[in-house]
């Protein structure tokens, strides 16, 4: 598990990442004709609702649990959680 948690939280800037993907996702909603703006603080949760919908398909898939952990640190780390 150390190897999946630290591919995630290398910092080349979680909150850089994060807001890139947001840019990215609002620009793909702005072209559909949905105008829905996405934050970095989005990001996490989002991703984590991915990795759950995943899940109900491979409830066994060590992976998604993982990815699933390291989403919610990630996002901690965006927002400034302090542990």
């Amino acid at each position: 598990m150390g190897e999946s948690l630290n591919r995630m939280r290398t910092s080349d800037s979680q909150a850089g990442i994060k807001e890139r993907i947001a840019r990215f996702w609002t620009a793909y909603f702005l072209n559909t004709g949905r105008p829905v703006t996405i934050t970095a603080s989005d990001v996490s949760p989002m991703m984590r609702l991915m990795k759950e919908a995943r899940l109900c398909e491979t409830p066994d898939h060590y992976d998604s649990h993982v990815d699933l952990v390291g989403y919610t640190l990630t996002g901690a780390e965006v927002n400034g959680v302090q542990g």
